[in-house]
């Protein structure tokens, strides 16, 4: 599933044949990002200038009802049982909590200026949100709905991940060109990584043992050693790259 804001569509694609096989025109007029339920049932979908999500079924290819949260979402992220929806809305500094089963937004909390990505912990007990303007993150507790004090980063954090053990998160700061590193314990920030120029997004590898970051000035894969910080020999991957996943 790919978002194509200049097309106002969501395409979809199968990558057994490599070809796009269904194009969904009626999405709204800028759909921004995508999360997957971990059942592969529903695809969510953002759309900035509608201020709306949608979930897309994934057998049918129906879009549901459109859901109204904050002003200019951007970032989703999934509980680890899918039935909790976190949105960034860049537009108002704040969280969405929507009910996936019944389409109700439950909570609105207050984070930093311009949150852009989420990440949840495994257990599903916190989620931490990447504050672009504030150079901050915000971890937030799931248990009580509450915002707990910011953490400071790097220049202009707009990604980040968790480790699969849940114990750190990785924060790609954009315009500092660097990791910041945060144990999950006690929530404070570590040395910060540089890593490039112009890092977008990282992911860790399913061991946990190395986070992989996409440069996008550099058109560069950079691999990091998670126990000692250091980074590895960059992999040329192409222009601009901006996203990443690791399997």
């Amino acid at each position: 599933y790919v978002s194509a804001q200049g097309s106002d569509a969501v395409g979809v694609i199968d990558h057994g044949a490599q070809k796009v096989v269904a194009t969904l025109s009626k999405i709204g007029p800028a759909p921004d990002s995508l999360a997957l339920s971990p059942d592969g049932r529903m695809v969510w979908v953002a759309d900035y200038a509608s201020n709306r999500i949608q979930a897309i079924d994934t057998r049918t290819l129906k879009a549901g009802k459109p859901i109204v949260v904050g002003r200019h979402p951007g970032g989703l992220t999934l509980s680890p049982d899918g039935k909790t929806l976190y949105v960034a809305n860049r537009g108002v500094d704040s969280i969405s909590v929507v009910d996936t089963r019944s389409g109700k937004v439950r909570r609105e909390i207050n984070v930093g200026t311009a949150p852009s990505g989420i990440a949840v912990l495994p257990n599903g007990k916190r989620i931490y949100v990447a504050n672009r303007d504030s150079n901050s993150v915000t971890p937030i507790d799931l248990q009580n709905g509450k915002a707990l004090p910011a953490i400071q980063v790097g220049l202009a954090p707009i990604q980040l991940a968790v480790s699969p053990n849940g114990k750190l998160i990785y924060v790609v700061n954009s315009v500092s060109n660097s990791l910041t590193p945060i144990d999950v314990a006690t929530d404070r920030p570590g040395k910060s990584i540089k890593v490039g120029a112009r890092p977008f997004a990282v992911a860790f590898s399913p061991n946990g043992k190395t986070a992989f970051v996409v440069d996008g000035a550099l058109g560069e894969c950079v691999p990091v050693n998670v126990t000692t910080g250091t980074i590895g020999k960059p992999i040329p991957v192409g222009n601009l790259p901006v996203a990443i996943s690791a399997l």
